[in-house]
């Protein structure tokens, strides 16, 4: 669940045999990607696609990359947590992970003047997820400014999805 990376994820994995290549056509997988989602977007997709009904083994958060011109890294890393106790207590046996938070060449809203700044909130949110919950966060380390990324510089190309969501698969598969 999260941005519109996972919304355009999802398109990506329809046409891919990523799915069958990581073992995973017998689970049920839903994505529920909102465009501009941010960390207080949560409950919208939580109600978008998990309900009382629905009780998921694995949750993976992919969120904070819209705030990071806006709210400090600390403050999302602790939304974020915030979001993952919620996600256990309504779903006490799901296992919640984090993906972390890709490169980007451009964020909205942002002067370059301000990229290296903005990055550099990105990647302490990636390490301070690393360092707080140690083995649940899904890396993503091959999308590069030289590779994955899409023509508008925020979201990926058709390369890059399919990178994400084999880092995604791959974890999920240690996981199940």
């Amino acid at each position: 669940m999260g941005s519109s990376l996972i919304y355009w994820a999802q398109q990506a994995e329809s046409r891919s045999n990523l799915r069958t290549q990581h073992g995973l056509n017998s689970c049920e997988i839903v994505w529920l990607g909102l465009r501009g989602a941010r960390v207080h977007s949560i409950q919208h997709i939580i109600d978008m696609g998990l309900n009382s009904h629905t009780i998921p083994d694995i949750i993976v958060i992919h969120l904070g990359a819209n705030d990071l011109a806006t709210l400090k890294s600390l403050d999302i890393v602790n939304k974020l947590l915030g979001i993952k106790s919620f996600l256990l207590f309504k779903f006490p046996a799901a296992h919640v992970v984090f993906s972390e938070l890709v490169y980007r060449n451009v964020y909205r809203n942002v002067d370059q003047s301000e990229f290296k700044a903005v990055d550099k909130a990105r990647r302490r949110v990636n390490t301070l997820l690393h360092k707080l919950c140690s083995g649940d966060v899904i890396p993503h380390r091959e999308i590069t400014k030289s590779m994955g990324l899409g023509k508008d510089g925020v979201h990926l190309d058709e390369v890059g999805y399919h990178m994400f969501v084999h880092s995604i698969f791959t974890s999920i598969g240690k996981l199940n």
